[in-house]
């Protein structure tokens, strides 16, 4: 427990049978991390925008009152 392996002579990188071009070991995480974050993102501007307009907002966002949902 607690080893890291070594893989040596990684000369191609494939995701789903796709070749990268990168020509080496790639951490897919970051990658995959990366575009999450930027998913991410637009999804807070689009929020933003639509909270700020109170009748998109009034679509999308359920107001709480009382226990019931309006």
């Amino acid at each position: 427990m607690g080893q890291t392996g070594v893989i040596k002579n990684i000369t191609s990188v494939s995701v789903n049978g796709i070749d990268l071009g990168l020509g080496g070991y790639l951490d897919i995480g970051l990658f995959d991390t990366m575009i999450d974050m930027l998913v991410n993102f637009v999804g807070t501007v689009i929020f933003c925008f639509v909270s700020s307009n109170k009748t998109i907002a009034k679509v999308f966002i359920p107001i709480v009152n009382s226990g019931q949902i309006l």
